[in-house]
Order: structure tokens, then sequence, then C-alpha cells
């Protein structure tokens, strides 16, 4: 009986160390796998016969379209030429009005290879501009040495802490924490973590909260609904502290974790939609591939995704997922059943191989079910042909600045006249809004295209251009409505109207 025992412990041993340490780099591949086939995506619709083709002759074309986040996430890893995408990120740093969308040109124009000199003019002129995020992406042009004359980090710094609500998130708006603002206040904050206990605390802080805003199948949502984008943002702030959230049990939910919650979204070309079933989503695509790109940089080592200038390569991380966290807490149930057992003196054959038999059925469950593997698991599907099912009017105005004298604002105050669009079940106002920013080529401008859709520009006019009550604000059939404009459904004959405001709507009355 006693070899028995002893036979069934190393067994148990064996498999414990095989599900925890056999498969450690799984992660890394899997994680890897997922990037290149964004990558891989993205040469297909192209039609580049390679990433250096791709980045050198297409890449360019899209800077303000997504573009930028791509040559933030390559970071020049793979040797290409960024001349091209460094001569268009110029260009629309001179020529954009929106103060945080400046802000992001600059960091890619960094990450292309562009001098500090340009980012710490766009810095000087923007910084604290536009709200809450330009102080944010002013901080992270900061950490890769931009200055501004009369303005240091360890002010904008101590102002991000002033601005932490009581529960313990930032948002732009309201009260209550967002989830969206909270990661990427910290991705600012996070070079300054180990070096000030003020920023350590408030960090400790907006870590426990996104742990409690965390959804059961490891995923966010953004004003009420899931979205990859809200899940890759957390991921990104946390690998920029260090944080392996694949193994951290704080940010592991019912047996899921973020990979999951962002791989749900995928599609079958490698690119993904920011709603379930939805189509492919530029945002959410580039997105999800910058959180696969943080947590690569810190499984080596690295600094955040947004330090330009990385670190040496570390020793990387011993990962654990949910398969190994399950594989332990059956092995460890099955080893207290023995010991119960050995106690109780049961000799019985029987009790010792039931516990046995018991765990191994488990296991395997755990093993066979193909949730490791989410971009072979999660497959969303999508109906190319949609039928149209009316057709609505959007018309965009912004006849309420007056004398800005700023190129980019229509002297009528007119940026798209009534115009009539096709609309198929269940588009939303965003839908169409997006439709005629393609057709007639208008800049938009979203805070992270999350589920719900938080508008910030339109036609390079932005809120807190002309002011601190100014912004962006839809009506359908004369009416304003609270909720977000990705989740209004449009019907048969609904006329839309976008309004810029500079009194928070009363001066749309």
């Amino acid at each position: 009986m006693k070899k028995i025992i002893l036979y069934v412990l190393c067994i148990i041993t064996v498999i414990v160390s095989s599900a925890v340490f056999g498969t450690a780099e799984d992660w890394r591949a899997s994680v890897s796998a997922l990037r290149d086939e964004i990558i891989a995506c993205n040469l297909q619709l192209s039609g580049a016969s390679s990433q250096d083709e791709w980045v050198e002759e297409y890449l360019p074309l899209s800077v303000g379209s997504g573009a930028e986040w791509y040559v933030l996430a390559l970071n020049g890893r793979n040797g290409s030429d960024y001349t091209a995408c460094r001569n268009t990120l110029k260009e629309k740093m001179d020529s954009t009005a929106a103060k945080v969308t400046r802000q992001k040109y600059a960091l890619a124009w960094l990450a292309a290879g562009g001098d500090i000199q340009e980012a710490s003019s766009v810095l000087a002129q923007t910084i604290g501009k536009q709200g809450l995020m330009s102080w944010i992406y002013g901080l992270h042009l900061m950490n890769n040495g931009a200055e501004a004359e009369g303005q240091t980090a360890k002010e904008v710094v101590e102002y991000l802490l002033d601005k932490q609500f009581a529960d313990g998130g930032w948002a732009l708006m309201g009260a209550a924490s967002d989830t969206d603002v909270t990661a990427m206040a910290l991705q600012a904050l996070a070079p300054y973590y180990h070096r000030d206990d003020r920023v350590k605390k408030a960090v400790d802080k907006a870590i426990v909260r996104l742990s409690e805003m965390q959804d059961a199948d490891g995923g966010y949502k953004g004003f009420g609904k899931p979205n990859p984008e809200s899940a890759a943002q957390v991921w990104i702030a946390l690998s920029s502290l260090g944080i392996d959230a694949l193994q951290d049990a704080r940010f592991m939910k019912s047996g899921s974790t973020l990979l999951e919650a962002i791989a749900a979204y995928k599609l079958e070309d490698g690119s993904y939609a920011h709603a379930f079933g939805g189509a492919s989503n530029v945002m959410a695509t580039v997105q999800a591939l910058m959180a696969y790109t943080a947590y690569l940089e810190m499984l080596d080592g690295n600094d955040g995704i947004y330090l330009i200038e990385k670190n040496e390569a570390g020793k990387p991380a011993v990962i654990w997922g949910y398969k190994q966290i399950g594989t332990i807490t059956v092995a460890m149930s099955v080893l207290a059943v023995i010991a119960v057992l050995l106690v109780l003196k049961k000799k019985s054959f029987k009790n010792y191989a039931a516990a046995v038999v018991a765990a191994a059925l488990i296991i395997g469950v755990i093993w066979t079910v193909d949730i490791q593997k989410p971009d072979d698991y999660y497959v969303a599907t999508m109906s190319e042909d949609k039928k149209i099912t009316g057709t609505v009017t959007l018309e965009i105005l912004c006849d309420t600045i007056k004398d800005s004298g700023e190129k980019h604002v229509p002297s009528n105050g007119v940026i798209l006249e009534k115009t009539k669009f096709e609309i198929s079940e269940n588009e939303t106002v965003y839908d169409v809004l997006l439709k005629a920013a393609k057709k007639h080529k208008i800049h938009l401008q979203s805070s992270g295209a999350r589920g719900m859709v938080y508008l910030l520009g339109i036609g390079n006019i932005s809120e807190y251009d002309f002011g601190d009550l100014s912004g962006w604000i839809y009506f359908v059939n004369g009416e304003s409505y609270a909720e977000s404009c990705d989740g209004y459904i449009l019907t048969d004959g609904d006329e839309v109207v976008w309004r810029y405001t500079c009194e928070l709507g009363n001066d749309l009355k």
C-alpha cells in the first residue's frame, strides 16, 4: 500500500511539474502567434509582399487612421525604413489642431526615429490644453525626453495623482472610474512606480479597482458594453508595471484571463472586431497588437511599450495560465484527500484509486477543453451581405464657433450638409458617422473606439478646443440622448445631426 501511495504521489508531482513548467513558453508562443497574425492580415489587405514593403509603402498612407499606433507598436523592431512614416507624421503634427492627437503623432514620430526637438515643440503647445488626456499623453512624451518650458514631469505626475477618484481610478467625466482612462493613466505613471511612494500607493489602489471592474470572462466593458480595446488597455498598463496579467490571480476570473477576453473578438483573417460578431475594426485590431507587444516586451524584461528606448532583454518570466492553476488546484486537492485517508488509516486501495481517477478525469477535462488556444477556439463570424433597411440623413455643424480664425473651422459652420445614407439592421448613429467620414474624408477621433464610443473630435475640431465646456453632441429627430452614439440604433427616416457646443449644450437651445 505504501508503494502504491508513493507511486501516486510521484505521478501527481510529475503532472503538476509538467503543467506548470513544461508549458510556460506556450503562452509566449501563443501571444507571439496572435501578434504575427495581425501583421500577416495587414500584409494581405495591403497587398504588400513583405513587412518591409508594408511599413515603407503602405503604412504611411494610413497615418491618422490607425497607422500611427502600428508605428508605436513596431517601434523599429523589424529594421524597416520608417522615413515615409516619419514624413507623414511630421505633416500630421503640423496640420492637426486637436492637442491630444498631436501628442499621439509625436509619440509615433519618436518611435519612427524622429528627433526629440519636434516632440518637445508639440509638448510645449499641447500639455494640459485638452483635458486629462493631454496631461496623460504629455507625460508619455516627457517620459521619452521631451521638455516643455515651465512644466516638469513631477508636476504632471502630481496633477494626475490629484485627479484620481476615491475609488482608485480616473475618468474624463463624471465621478465613477472609467476602465480605459484608468489604464491609460497607469501607463503614463508606470515609470515612477518604483521610485515614488505616492505614485506606488495610487497605482496599487488603481490596480485593485481594475481587478474589481474585470468581468467573469476576463474582459472589460466600456460604457456598459464588452469590448477588446478596454481589456487591451488594462493589459498594456499591467505589462508596463511589470505585472504578468496571465499569472496574477487578481486578473483571472473564473479561469479566464485578458488573453481569452481579447482573443474572443478575433476574426478569421487575424483582425479583431470591437463587438462580438461585428466587423473588423482598425482600432480593436491595433490595440490588440499593442497589448500583445506590451506583454512580450514585459517578458523580455523591457519597460512599457510607450517608452521608446528599450532596456536590454531580461530573463523571461515563468507564466502560469489557468490550465496550470487548475491543475495545481486539483493536484493539491488530491494530495489533501490522500493525507486525510492516511490519517484515518484507510487501507482500501479503492479509496486511493477513486481519488486519483477523479483527479485524472478533472485534469483531463482542463487540458482537453480548447481554451488555452483562444485563437483556435474563438472564431468570430460575420455576414458580408447586409440587407438595407432604410435611409437616414446626417448633418454635421459647428456654427457655435465664432470668429475662431482657425483654417479647419468652416466659415459657414457646416462640416457636412444634410446627406442621405443607407442603413442596415442594427446600425447606429456612430456607424453612419463612420460612413460619412470615409466617404467625405472627414477626420474623426474617439476615446479608444470602445464598444460604447465617446466621440472626441470631428473635422479636427475636438472637445475643449473652444473652452472647458466644449464638445460634440448628437441629435436624432431633434432630440439629444445620453446614450452613447454607437448604442443608439437608427430606423428608417431618422434625421441625425452632430453639433459642436461651446457651452455644454446651452448654446444649442
